[in-house]
């Protein structure tokens, strides 16, 4: 059993017949250590012959007197392609060539290890092989390491069962099941939580403790680039401040080796034993003398005079790399905090640290000091840096230990209305080529084997073929998701979501020439888009371009396309069912639970005047909807016939999959109600899935074709399946609740929307949760379409001119703090050195509005005065406007800070030098935000809304 894990790279080793007996390498050619540099050098610029590989591959130390030692530089973070990043790259080589030939240079060494312990083993049919992949890998990225594994020889076979993959989140989570229950007396259904700390990426998940010493994912996994090489990048950048920006240029072009050495010497001596505590810090000096060619190549300038003044020495004080280490933690705190918060209502009951990294004392010390008061067991186990990699062959040896793995086949779904503003009767869509009668459609594609142009064109959003794997998820990449989580592609994202509405419009426009013959369609149809809640104006603005592209609209600017959220449409088409329930009066507070797939969204609203709605509270929702029990259906599947039977299907026969998952939804998911305790279905397997015969077990395929290959499901087996998602759904509620009453209101009704809301179970779920505390709670006539109808509400009274002065949405409760970056003093012992920008100078974010707060829709807000330039020549201001989920900020470039748009404003008459004050504001309309600035002198207005950006 064999594990390896690409970042530094590492391996362990057991045999099944001594389980607990697990080695880990801690010898790489003269070197000593549990992992090895992810790192290789070619002999030329041809990279056909490898010259070094890992810790031989590192640069040595420089002559004091010779610059031209070893100028070729080694290929690294090639990973990073996987992760949808683009590192610095030779232009003539391909990432995936680089992989194979590190991959084939630790096999080389792990068949050797192989044969040493076990002679004449045969390696490809007797040896596992688990590769261990960071938790942004989609299934696009795990083709692309099976491929070069078997390219660099691990495999006989490209489709091998022998090799396997595991996230390392999971592998770090089962390494730490013995030391979680041993320090912290864990017990079944209690969670904690695992900070895989790398060298390059920090990866975190939340696991629930279950019987027989098992555990499943109860949390996204999330993460990002903030390892311990995000240190060494802020020492890079110290002394790019200390010796000039063109001298680090030349070093990182002509002598990358030199750089890199001053990096590893400042790791050895600096970064890796701080501890946070100034008594213990010694300032540590870079003498240049041992780089005497160095003094060379730095121009003349403030460095160099510097430099020449601190006898060619830089010292690196506490504070500095105090500064190199509190923007990276910063990033890894917000990583924990959003971890507890997808908990909801669930305790952690402990935080365990592990990776390369974890073992930073200052690290430790900062996040015990944040979450201490609210987890009790913060630690770091024995042996971090091989936590992983020790997983990865447990896994291995028992990967029935994992049951809940993987995201959910979150297929969103799609549907559109219709109507004319004569009569404002709305028609909604429910047919769909070639034969489906449904309100929706899956949003999914199925391309050509050059991923050009669409197959099954009459069949769109039910793809069935295996020549290409359908693409799906893409809506994904307009989220708030990391970049690293993010799922890959074989086509871009924009290309995928421009087909898909192609495909939509064509449906669209034949029901408006059907049902209104002579209807110019760009010039006399608006189109109403609903997006969710979270989407930023650059979101809205890329489905704009998109819709533009997919021939929808004339124009990319066109007034025809506009857009709303998708809790607003809903909570706009329950407005109008109040009246069914003598509720359609003015004060009226009531809550829209959306429950679509993939999420469920809540929102709680009131009813103000001429059927306007305020909103109340924050919006909240979850990663709960019903495609989250399509996932623990297969769980199910998992453990009745094995966790690699359902991933090979899953990886080659797809199509399979889920023909399983569907013929799952119709016959069990969407008619259980939770009242029948005999109610059971057998799911023939053989039928719907025949390829899977041949991936399972021996042990299992005697055991089903004993049950001729029938599987029964259960009563008990669905309501598990069913239980945990409602039970967060409940969750939410409460918390929705709380919020109204903490703000002096009482809901008086609850509506249930969305497609999962039509499930009998979940509606008497909650009506038995909340029936005493909310007198009205009821799902409306086609809740599935509560949304689209919401939207096509929303679009008349556009279009209407009577209404055309008044939205029906009146006020929103913000989810975001917005402020602006201004140029304010640096102050000793309240901003860090690193932070100054010349002189006493630096950047701070300046708050105008914090999350939270009720504003009004439309109405223009008092501006900030005083702004004034601050170089008396100055011809201009430029206002940058940006927003965060923090309810303060103090710097504009916090971890979650985003740029929302930028103003810029004309200041003529610079005779008058500083004195030209300029006041900005902004207000918040439909769908955007308007900023305004006036010259205070002159009475100069400036306006612009952000809606319209592509590049922020």
């Amino acid at each position: 059993m064999l594990s390896n894990k690409l970042s530094i790279h590492g391996y362990a080793y057991a045999h099944k017949s001594n389980p607990k007996e697990i080695t880990v390498e801690n010898k790489w050619g003269g070197s000593l250590g549990f992992k090895t540099p992810t790192i290789i050098k070619y002999e030329d610029e041809s990279y056909s012959t490898i010259k070094s590989w890992g810790f031989d591959a590192l640069p040595e130390k420089p002559s004091k007197r010779r610059k031209n030692v070893d100028k070729s530089r080694p290929v690294e973070l090639f990973k990073l392609f996987l992760l949808n990043e683009k590192p610095t790259f030779p232009d003539t080589l391909d990432y995936r060539k680089v992989i194979s030939d590190y991959l084939r240079k630790l096999g080389e060494m792990i068949k050797e290890k192989v044969d040493i312990h076990w002679h004449d083993l045969d390696f490809y049919n007797k040896v596992l092989i688990v590769l261990m992949i960071p938790a942004g890998y989609d299934d696009h990225a795990i083709a692309i390491m099976r491929g070069c594994a078997f390219s660099a020889g691990l495999t006989r076979e490209k489709n091998s069962r022998n090799l396997i993959f595991i996230t390392e989140p999971e592998a770090a989570a089962i390494s730490c099941l013995n030391p979680l229950e041993k320090l912290h007396n864990l017990k079944p259904g209690d969670s904690f939580m695992i900070v895989d700390c790398g060298g390059g990426t920090v990866d975190l998940s939340c696991h629930e403790l279950l019987a027989n010493n098992k555990i499943r994912e109860i949390t996204r996994p999330t993460g990002g680039s903030y390892g311990s090489s995000f240190v060494d990048k802020e020492f890079v950048g110290f002394l790019r401040r200390k010796l000039g920006s063109s001298t680090i240029e030349l070093l990182e072009k002509e002598h990358y080796n030199v750089l890199q050495y001053m990096v590893q010497k400042f790791c050895r001596r600096v970064k890796i034993p701080f501890t946070g505590e100034r008594s213990n810090f010694q300032p540590y000096e870079i003498d240049l003398d041992d780089y005497s060619w160095l003094k060379d190549i730095i121009k003349g300038g403030k460095e160099k005079r510097l430099l020449e003044e601190a006898d060619w020495s830089i010292y690196v004080e506490y504070d500095d790399v105090k500064g190199m280490f509190d923007h990276c933690i910063t990033k890894i705190i917000h990583l924990i905090r959003e971890q507890l918060a997808q908990l909801q209502n669930k305790r952690c009951s402990a935080i365990m640290l592990v990776g390369g990294f974890s073992e930073s004392e200052y690290l430790q010390a900062r996040i015990k000091k944040e979450f201490n008061k609210i987890v009790l067991n913060i630690s770091v186990p024995t042996q971090p840096m091989i936590a992983v990699v020790k997983g990865g062959v447990q896994f291995g040896l028992r990967a029935e230990t994992m049951v809940n793995r993987g995201k959910p086949s979150d297929i969103r779904v799609i549907g559109f209305t219709c109507c004319h503003i004569s009569d404002s009767k709305i028609f909604i869509n429910t047919k769909w080529p070639p034969r489906e009668v449904y309100p929706k459609i899956n949003t999914i594609l199925q391309y050509d084997r050059n991923f050009v142009n669409i197959v099954n064109i009459e069949q769109w959003g039910y793809p069935e073929q295996d020549e290409t794997r359908p693409v799906e998820l893409f809506k994904l990449h307009l989220g708030n998701l990391q970049e690293n989580l993010k799922p890959r592609l074989p086509v871009a994202y924009k290309k995928a979501i421009t087909d898909y509405l192609y495909k939509l419009g064509k449906l669209i426009k034949e029901a408006v020439k059907k049902n209104w013959v002579g209807i110019n369609f760009t010039e006399n149809v608006l189109l109403v888009l609903t997006v969710p809640a979270e989407y930023s104006e650059k979101e809205k603005a890329i489905m704009r371009e998109c819709a533009h592209n997919a021939g929808l609209i004339n124009e990319g600017d066109s007034l025809q396309l506009q857009f709303t959220t998708e809790p607003e449409a809903a909570a706009i088409y329950c407005m109008d069912k109040l009246r069914e329930y003598d509720l359609l009066t003015i004060g009226t507070t009531f809550m829209i639970v959306d429950c679509g797939g993939g999420t469920v969204d809540l929102t709680t609203r009131k009813l103000i005047d001429n059927k306007r709605l305020g909103e109340i509270t924050e919006r909240i929702g979850d990663f709960c909807g019903s495609t989250f029990i399509d996932n623990e259906f297969g769980n199910f599947l998992r453990e009745r016939l094995g966790t690699r039977a359902i991933n090979l299907l899953i990886e080659n026969r797809y199509s399979q999959f889920q023909r399983l998952v569907r013929k799952f939804c119709r016959r069990v998911k969407l008619p259980f109600t939770g009242n029948n305790t005999r109610f059971s279905y057998e799911l023939e397997i053989d039928e719907y899935a025949p390829d899977l015969l041949e991936y399972v077990s021996n042990e299992t395929r005697k055991i089903m074709e004993d049950n001729d290959w029938v599987i029964d499901i259960k009563y008990d087996d669905i309501k598990k399946m069913f239980d945990p998602i409602i039970e967060r759904i409940i969750r939410m509620i409460h918390v929705q609740l709380l919020n109204s009453r903490n703000n002096g209101e009482t809901c008086s009704a609850i509506f249930l929307v969305g497609g999962f809301s039509e499930n009998i179970y979940l509606q008497k779920r909650i009506k038995q949760e909340f029936q005493h505390i909310v007198k009205t709670i009821s799902v409306p006539t086609n809740p599935v379409s509560a949304v689209v109808y919401g939207a096509a509400m929303y679009g008349l009274s556009l279009k209407n001119p009577s209404k055309a002065d008044a939205t029906m949405i009146h006020t929103r409760v913000l989810k975001f703090t917005y402020g602006i970056r201004v140029l304010g003093i640096w102050k000793e012992g309240e901003h860090p050195p690193h932070r100054k920008i010349y002189g006493n100078r630096i950047y701070l974010f300046d708050t105008f509005v914090k999350r939270g707060t009720q504003v009004e829709v439309g109405k223009e807000s008092s501006p900030k005065r005083g702004y004034t330039p601050l170089n008396p020549s100055q011809t201009g201001l430029r206002f940058e406007l940006y927003k965060t989920l923090e309810y303060s900020a103090k710097y504009h470039d916090e971890p979650g800070m985003e740029l929302v748009g930028t103003l810029r404003i004309d200041l003529p008459d610079i005779h008058l030098a500083r004195k030209r004050p300029v006041a900005f504001g902004f207000y918040f309309g439909d769908m955007e935000i308007t900023a305004f600035a006036k010259n205070e002198l002159n009475g100069q207005n400036f306006q612009t809304k952000f809606y319209l950006h592509k590049d922020l």
